[in-house]
Formats: C-alpha cells, structure tokens, sequence
C-alpha cells in the first residue's frame, strides 16, 4: 500500500525539487550503499521524476525496472567473517520509500517555514502491520518546522529526525497545518 502525502501538490513538489538539489549542490545526497556503482545518475533522474509527478511506488518500479540496485552485498557476520547476502526483494521499495517521505517531509517544512508557519504535524500517512506503542504517541504532535528541516537535512531517514524508536518505515510523516488550525499568539490589548 502507497502512503497518502496530503500536502503532496505543485507547490510541495517545487520544494522537493529544491531539497534534492540542495543535497546534490553541497555533495550530500544519500546514495544507499545498495545502488550499482554507475548507476547513481540514473537513480538521481528518477528521484528527480517522481518529486516531479510521481510517488514511492513509481519510484521503486524505476528502481526496479532500470535495476539500479545490486543483486548481493556484504556483510559482516561475528562467526562467519564477510559473507554475501542477497538483496530482499522489497529493496526497491523500501529505498524509494523512505527517500521519497524524507523529501517530501523535507519539503513540507520549508514550504512551512517560508510561509509562516511555525509547526507541521506528524501523522500516520500508510497503514504499517506492527504498531509500536512508542511510536503512535507521536501522532499528531505538532513539530517546529525550521529544527526538524535542519534535521532532516542531516539525517537520511524522517525515522531518526523524529526520534522514533524502531526501524524506517513507520508509515510516519508531516503535513501543513491549516491556518484556520494554528495556535496564533495571543494579541496583548491595552
């Protein structure tokens, strides 16, 4: 199941865009050790056409049907030193995923910071089969838009920026919250 971006319109796309330009103009952009090597400027093309009209999924079946990841990779094993594994399967999803939600969280807070607003949301925006009690407390709490852009600038995973415990994935990420909605400071009469 795709995850449901309620702020995800022309406006928060421009913002995508210019967050994965960022990344790519100062160096940073996550690159999962998982990409073929000579593949990365396909996988950027991509990331930059589903930011552009696109989702997750369309973005996993890029990665899919370009096969821009590898098919094994090491790993380090305490018994058995280096060994290779093969990739899981939903590699591509989980990869498009979490790069797709980071940007879009990315771009959601700027787009709040550059219009005023203070805070963004967090909300569940993908139904996930295991819920962690932790986690869902987070539901609703209302973020400081500027911090947890700078986080997620630094952070290749919305997960960790929010503190969340577990593993990626969490179906979480932020939305605008409507004017009408914000708490606005209390005007002092005379």
């Amino acid at each position: 199941m795709s995850f449901f971006f309620e702020n995800l319109d022309l406006k928060t796309r421009e913002y995508m865009l210019r967050e994965i330009d960022f990344d790519l103009s100062m160096g940073i952009l996550f690159m999962s050790p998982r990409i073929r090597p000579g593949s990365e400027w396909l996988y950027v093309s991509s990331l930059r056409a589903a930011a552009r009209g696109h989702d997750e999924t369309w973005l996993a079946d890029e990665i899919r049907r370009n096969h821009l990841l590898k098919h094994e990779e090491e790993r380090t094993c305490p018994e058995r030193g280096v060994v290779m594994l093969k990739v899981p399967l939903t590699a591509p999803d989980s990869l498009a995923a979490a790069e797709f939600n980071r940007f879009y969280a990315r771009a959601v807070c700027s787009r709040a910071v550059e219009t005023g607003a203070q805070h963004v949301e967090v909300y569940r925006a993908k139904v996930v089969p295991q819920l962690l009690p932790e986690s869902e407390s987070i539901v609703g709490s209302r973020l400081a838009a500027e911090p947890l852009l700078r986080q997620l600038r630094k952070t290749p995973g919305l997960e960790s920026a929010l503190g969340l415990p577990g593993g990626p994935l969490s179906g979480f990420t932020v939305r605008l919250i409507p004017r009408s909605e914000r708490r606005e400071p209390e005007l002092v009469r005379p």
